[in-house]
């Protein structure tokens, strides 16, 4: 169903349509009860759709909208409602203010800013992995960057909290460059897909690693790692047997990273989304001097992760300050009056022990009566 500005959704009043996309719409809608406003995301049915196909439509919505709320991330939309109004399921977000990123693929921005977007979107992934839900649709367009820097990962309408095989392997063709949702047949964005997922395998979160790699080259490079010159099936063809391009213009720590994220088996990829994030934040405190401007701390996966200001080089420990400068003058005449004072000190010293000394009695000549001595007589 489409909706017009002003029109009354449940407790929402639509302001303007945002987008579109294969199964719904999006709306600018102001929340009426909490006054707020918001992103309100509805489910479109097509009047040809079988209803076996809207049901699992709804369904996926619903699976959307309940491991969106299970997280909660600095750097993923968050999700305040999920409801029905006359038949329809909704789903009432975070309302970004920004655009894509893929706005931001080949404009004249920072390498720093470039990575950073990256790795904020890492921290995204490494919590919903946490929390056991792979996204499996990790593209420039899932990205929203607010203008403040803040990138923030949404439509998780594809997660799934276990890893799960995807069927209709046998369709090789160029039906699997659709993003179909509804079929069964292949779930994600085929260009940004790693291997296993396209060949109908069963995978984990080690996918969403291929696919962050695909669009970390993409926002550095400006092009897509694997040759688009085929067509859509030769881009599968190149996805799933070339290695990538050399990411050229990047730090070769970061170029290291992605050509790991892109590796063909996923037991060569990072252990981790967390491990991936790590060595992407090494990147930003080593590589990049001097650091972007937003610095924040977050959380993934109950570690804290840090991609501070790069520590700067310590300042060099100020000179000592020279010695005062004394007058020749002084120091001659502050001697003398030292040795005055000394010469001085040591003739008090002497009277004074000779005043104190007591002197021995005279002896009388030969002859002479002493004086008080008792007569004989």
């Amino acid at each position: 169903m489409s909706l017009s500005p002003a029109e009354s959704f449940d407790r929402y009043v639509i302001e303007e349509r945002l987008g579109e996309g294969a199964v719904g719409e999006v709306y600018r809608a102001m929340d009426t009860r909490l006054r707020r406003k918001i992103a309100l995301k509805v489910l479109r049915r097509d009047p040809e759709m079988e209803s076996e196909a809207w049901d699992r439509n709804v369904a996926r919505m619903l699976r959307e909208a309940r491991a969106a709320a299970a997280l909660t991330h600095p750097n993923i939309v968050a999700v305040y409602d999920v409801g029905e109004h006359e038949g329809v399921p909704f789903i009432a977000m975070e309302l970004v203010a920004g655009k894509t990123l893929r706005s931001s693929i080949g404009r004249d921005i920072s390498q720093g800013e470039r990575i950073e977007l990256l790795l904020q979107v890492a921290f995204a992934l490494a919590a919903a992995h946490a929390e056991g839900v792979v996204h499996r649709d990790v593209k420039p367009e899932n990205v929203m960057v607010r203008e403040d820097g803040v990138a923030k990962v949404l439509d998780f309408g594809i997660a799934r909290r276990l890893p799960g095989g995807l069927t209709n392997t046998q369709d090789s063709g160029v039906s699997r460059l659709s993003r179909l949702t509804g079929d069964g047949s292949i779930v994600g964005t085929p260009a940004y897909m790693a291997p296993e997922q396209l060949l109908g395998h069963e995978i984990d979160a080690r996918a969403d690693q291929f696919s962050w790699g695909v669009m970390a080259f993409e926002l550095m490079a400006g092009r897509l790692p694997f040759r688009t010159d085929g067509g859509g099936l030769g881009l599968v063809t190149s996805m799933l047997n070339d290695e990538p391009r050399p990411l050229e213009g990047a730090p070769e720590e970061l170029a290291a990273i992605v050509r790991r994220a892109l590796s063909k088996s996923p037991d060569e990829r990072f252990s981790s989304m967390e491990d991936l994030a790590e060595a992407v934040a090494g990147v930003m405190a080593s590589v990049l001097p001097p650091p972007p401007p937003m610095r924040k701390k977050m959380l993934s996966s109950g570690i804290r992760l840090v991609y501070a200001q790069a520590p700067e080089a310590a300042a060099p420990a100020p000179e000592p300050p020279p010695p005062p400068r004394t007058n020749p003058i002084l120091i001659v005449g502050a001697a003398a009056l030292a040795v005055g004072l000394f010469i001085g000190g040591v003739l008090f010293l002497l009277q004074r022990s000779q005043a104190e000394t007591p002197q021995a009695p005279v002896a009388p000549p030969p002859g002479a009566a002493a004086t008080n001595a008792p007569s004989g007589r």
